[in-house]
């Protein structure tokens, strides 16, 4: 006999069968976007750090990981669709949401939208001309239109 549910690849929840969205967490069944990311050991990339050093953004040619004190969001270069403001302040628009963890969630759902962003301004973008630089290299699809 098979299972008439599957399990979300991202936070284990069964859904039902017809279900193409998590109940849960909001995750896509058919996203193109591959989700389970290895972890990047070997890997060298660039560390930008907020003036107080306790949010990163990591980004090397692979992907990006954004790493604050609440929450934490892993994507690939391809997932990444533009720059735009989010309550005026600029942020990276991901097309499909970021894998992520929330070491104080305690299993709570959030809206997806809070996964498909990744604050720029604590790094000081705009005006961190390395880091336009470094967006602009490994997402070449930002300085297009």
């Amino acid at each position: 006999m098979t299972s008439a549910y599957r399990r979300c690849p991202r936070c284990g929840l069964p859904n039902i069968v017809e279900r193409y969205i998590c109940k849960r967490c909001r995750f896509d069944f058919n996203a193109p976007i591959q989700l389970r990311l290895e972890p990047a050991t070997d890997v060298t990339g660039r560390i930008y750090r907020d003036r107080a050093g306790a949010t990163v953004l990591f980004l090397t040619a692979d992907l990006l990981e954004y790493g604050a004190p609440d929450i934490t969001l892993r994507t690939l270069w391809n997932n990444v669709r533009a720059i735009t403001t989010h309550r005026g302040a600029p942020v990276l628009v991901l097309t499909y949401p970021a894998e992520h963890n929330l070491p104080y969630s305690a299993g709570v759902a959030f809206d997806d939208r809070r996964f498909r962003r990744i604050p720029l301004w604590p790094f000081g973008y705009p005006d961190n001309r390395e880091l336009h630089r470094d967006l602009l290299n490994y997402a070449p699809q930002l300085g297009q239109g």
